[in-house]
Formats: structure tokens, C-alpha cells, sequence
């Protein structure tokens, strides 16, 4: 199992805190000239070098057990239909990679594009692979599987 710092461990416990918690998804396949990166957030952030569009995403329950690989479920905003093209065009990156990452913005400060710019490391990165995927006029479902690691 993954296990979070102490000191990461103390900020996410908190009852109250100045920081925000961030939630990166970064879709990768080869016919992209740059992975998809989005950040569950209200505007864009840089973080690694990289802008991370703000795009509503949500991983909803990880179903973890000991005897299979975790599959964790990840539903993207599919209203504008933005994803949906992206899963014609790239066969619904089935096959593909998917990193998911959680920062914090401790720290951060906004750039000339009102973006903030994040420093911290994250603290938590997790490998999976696209299984399947599902759309419908609300939801892009993407079924991640294949972690490299357990899953907290």
C-alpha cells in the first residue's frame, strides 16, 4: 500500500487550511504531441513545467482487493463533448497510460495568465492503464486498471 508523509499525512487532516489539494490526470498515447494534462480545479495550474487545463474530473470509489489489480474509475466532464472527440479520435485510449497525481498548492503563486504556479511535489503518483471507456451525454468513464502500486 501507498502511504502518505507524516507531513502530508498532517496537512490533509486538517479541519481548516490556506492550501488546496489538487488532482492531476495526465493521459498519455503516443499520437498525441502532448499528453493530455488535466487538474480538478477552477482554472488552470503549472505545475512540472507543464499547464494543467482546469476540467472538471472526478475518481469516484477505487475498488481494491487483494486477490486483483485495483480498477479505479475516473468520470470526466463530457457536456462540452470535448473528451468524447478525443476518444474517436484516439480509440478511447484504451491501452494508453494514465498517471494520476495529487499536490498541494501551498505556496503557489498566480502567473501572467491567472494561472497558478505549484512547487510542491506530489504526493501521491499512481500508474494505471485505460481498460475501457464509456460516454454519455454527461460522463466520459475511463475504467483505470494496472497500478504499479496499492492505492490509499
Amino acid at each position: 500500500m501507498l502511504t502518505l508523509s507524516t507531513a502530508a499525512r498532517i496537512e490533509k487532516n486538517k479541519v481548516w487550511q490556506q492550501s488546496a489539494w489538487l488532482t492531476m490526470l495526465e493521459i498519455q498515447d503516443a499520437r498525441l504531441e502532448e499528453p493530455l494534462r488535466l487538474v480538478s480545479s477552477n482554472r488552470n495550474v503549472v505545475w512540472g513545467g507543464y499547464e494543467w487545463i482546469a476540467f472538471p474530473f472526478e475518481i469516484t470509489s477505487v475498488k481494491q482487493s487483494r486477490s486483483e489489480v485495483p480498477k479505479v474509475p475516473v468520470r470526466i466532464s463530457n457536456i462540452t463533448r470535448v473528451i468524447e472527440r478525443y476518444i474517436e479520435l484516439y480509440d478511447g485510449f484504451v491501452g494508453d497510460t494514465v498517471i494520476l497525481r495529487v499536490s498541494n498548492t501551498a505556496g503557489a503563486v498566480k502567473n501572467e495568465n491567472d494561472a497558478y504556479v505549484v512547487t510542491t511535489d506530489a504526493v501521491v503518483e499512481e500508474t494505471f492503464t485505460v481498460q475501457s471507456v464509456s460516454s454519455d451525454a454527461l460522463w466520459a468513464t475511463f475504467n483505470l486498471g494496472g497500478s504499479l502500486h496499492g492505492f490509499t
